[in-house]
């Protein structure tokens, strides 16, 4: 047969009541353990910060509308590769004491393992990020924290203005590359547009010496045509008076020849 909730736990609350003295020896015995447990155990102190992170880029401002930026996935990942290097481990292992006793190498790299056990960093909000160490002295743990913002932040800065160089030797190469390619263009253009009006000017003079040689060719025909056929007398003044007249213009407008 299959028992209820209700009377499972009616049936627990009936054993222990009759068990009674064995569950307060054992409860004795569990504080009597974990109480001078608890007062043995090292106290740990946590000292946190939190730091503005700005993503904003020197190049940002001038790439848009014709590039999207990248933004950085993981922050905190960064974060870490930054505070974690040998850089910045060397400042803290100094900073914090570890070095007072002159550790072997072996030591160092055991300290600082412990250090980056001990420092949590995690991104809270957008552009937020949070650094948590702890630390069994509390003074220690408040100045490895702050150090470690410190130390975050000159970096960070570092970075910006090396980035910062780059882009404006970038946009300095660029500019001095379009300007000599503008240059080369416009003489381009200015050797193209003289040599078309060097060509120009040769073909209106050979076609201004090719009219007077036409002009005399006309001129030896009409010599060799009134040659062959010299003018006839008039037989009568008054009946052929018209027809020469008209002989006479024609003659005239054919002796003419206008050259220009």
């Amino acid at each position: 047969m299959q028992l209820l909730p209700e009377q499972i736990a009616k049936a627990l609350v009936n054993e222990a009541f009759y068990s009674r003295r064995a569950f307060v020896a054992i409860f004795v015995i569990v504080n009597a353990v974990m109480l001078p447990m608890g007062l043995m155990w090292p106290k740990v102190y946590t000292a946190s910060t939190s730091i503005l992170v700005d993503e904003r880029t020197i190049i940002q401002p001038l790439m848009q509308g014709a590039a999207v930026a990248t933004d950085a996935l993981d922050r905190s990942k960064n974060a870490r590769e930054i505070m974690f290097g040998r850089k910045i481990m060397d400042i803290i292992l100094e900073y914090g004491g570890w070095l007072k006793n002159n550790p072997s190498v072996e030591e160092r790299e055991f300290i600082t393992d412990s250090i980056k056990k001990r420092t949590v960093v995690a991104t809270v909000g957008k552009n937020i990020l949070r650094i948590d160490y702890r630390d069994e002295n509390p003074e220690r743990a408040f100045r490895v924290t702050e150090k470690f913002a410190e130390l975050f932040m000159q970096e960070s800065i570092m970075a910006k203005a090396a980035e910062s160089r780059a882009a404006f030797a970038f946009i300095e190469q660029q500019t001095s590359e379009y300007q000599e390619k503008l240059t080369r263009a416009e003489q381009e253009l200015k050797e193209m547009r003289s040599s078309n009006l060097d060509a120009s000017a040769t073909s209106e003079g050979t076609g201004s010496n090719r009219r007077p040689r036409s002009c005399g060719k006309r001129r030896r025909r009409k010599l060799r045509s009134s040659a062959r056929f010299p003018a006839r007398p008039s037989r009568s003044r008054t009946v052929f008076g018209k027809a020469s007249t008209a002989r006479a213009s024609r003659s005239s407008r054919r002796g003419s020849i206008h050259c220009a």
